[in-house]
């Protein structure tokens, strides 16, 4: 069973690349085609350049300490978990990471608003 202390890191991990070319891209792409952007992760939780306010605001509120990682970096530093779809949010005590917010439950979500009761449901209910 998953249970998230305040030690555990929160990992949210884009299915997008970072890098200046993957960026630029992905900028083009969420403005043309926002329909087809592969990751609703960055679509919802981000402008066009950076993260948006109210989820800074709301993730400061959570006591946790959090890691952001791109597609590439997260196959980078964990090679074992190269089978999870993204976009997802993790949960990493040491070298145990578990899924906290699926792909799915992140693909479904359409507004900012949805995305921070998602992810306070799946934190409340590993608390309890």
């Amino acid at each position: 069973m998953l249970m998230i202390d305040y030690k555990t890191t929160l990992v949210f991990v884009y299915n997008a690349d970072s890098g200046l070319f993957s960026s630029a891209t992905d900028f083009i792409k969420k403005l043309a085609t926002p329909d087809e952007y592969d990751c609703n992760l960055c679509m919802v939780t981000h402008g066009s350049l950076k993260m948006k306010s109210p989820w800074k605001d709301y993730l400061d509120t959570i006591p946790n300490k959090k890691l952001f990682l791109h597609r590439n970096e997260f196959l980078k530093d964990f090679p074992k978990n190269n089978n999870i779809d993204l976009p997802v949010i993790l949960a990493q005590n040491n070298d145990d990471i578990n899924i906290l917010v699926h792909a799915e439950e992140i693909n479904a979500v359409k507004t900012l608003e949805e995305m921070k009761t998602l992810l306070q449901k799946a934190i409340h209910k590993t608390f309890n």
